[in-house]
């Protein structure tokens, strides 16, 4: 559904559940011009899983907004429904304006999460590591198609995969070895592993595109510009598989750059 610019509070709610979170960021930022009591009892109203996404789409001013309106629950609630790049991003901002908040809402999250946000913090702003979600689908070479088609099946019903294009081929190492689009996947022989489908096909078939951890996102996002990419796997020492950034999560710097090409 488009936005049609809903500055009523009470019909945006009703849509709320058919509209995209920067429709309902947009909506809410017309809201606040109006007045800013609403905005806030509009963001306390929101599910818990778009409240993250829709405060990630709001302008700075009205983000600060809402890290101090919300809850230390409300705002537990919403990280944990987002992917770890996301989550890191929420939790320094909050930091930014009240630590002692942002500690109690950390130390709400799961202990996988907590782990996630430490070892992503760890990054600087320009490198490929800060902008990486840790979320994945991987098998590793020896395991047949079917098996990890189960695992992949399992995790989304259980809602920890989402946005899953292709499967990460690694060794036992965690090396990244190859990826392999899922609508390739499911043509091939189940009862294959991975190896066998690997060496039945022209070398680079499978070839995956990736960047190191390290890596100054800028050239990052000229990669996705130059091939039109849709995601690219991390990799940090001797090639071992860290995560994925997709072209959602450096949006604003394939656009910085394209606005000083202009």
């Amino acid at each position: 559904m488009q936005n049609e610019n809903i500055r009523n509070p009470e019909e945006l709610l009703a849509l709320i559940e058919d509209l995209h979170p920067s429709d309902i960021a947009y909506s809410l930022k017309k809201i606040e011009q109006d007045n800013h009591e609403e905005f806030v009892q509009l963001l306390k109203k929101l599910p818990d899983d778009i409240l993250g996404d829709v405060i990630l789409e709001l302008p700075d001013n009205l983000r600060d907004d809402a890290y101090e309106e919300l809850s230390i629950k409300q705002l537990t609630d919403a990280v944990d429904e987002l992917e770890s790049d996301d989550q890191t991003d929420i939790i320094q901002e909050i930091e930014e304006l009240n630590e002692k908040k942002a500690k109690e809402i950390f130390e709400g999250l799961e202990e996988e999460d907590q782990q996630e946000i430490s070892w992503l913090k760890r990054y600087e702003e320009e490198e490929a590591g800060a902008y990486m979600q840790t979320e994945l689908f991987s098998a590793n070479i020896s395991e047949t198609i079917g098996d990890s088609i189960t695992r992949l099946k399992e995790g989304k019903e259980s809602d920890e995969l989402e946005n899953i294009h292709q499967v990460f081929i690694i060794n036992s190492e965690k090396t990244l070895i190859a990826s392999i689009l899922l609508e390739d996947l499911i043509i091939f022989d189940f009862n294959k592993t991975y190896e066998q489908i690997i060496s039945e096909h022209d070398e680079n078939r499978f070839k995956p595109f990736k960047v190191h951890d390290d890596e100054e996102i800028d050239e990052v996002a000229k990669q996705f510009e130059k091939y039109d990419l849709s995601v690219v796997a991390v990799v940090g020492y001797q090639d071992m598989l860290m995560g994925r950034i997709t072209s959602d999560d450096i949006l604003d710097v394939i656009e910085e750059n394209a606005t000083e090409q202009m």
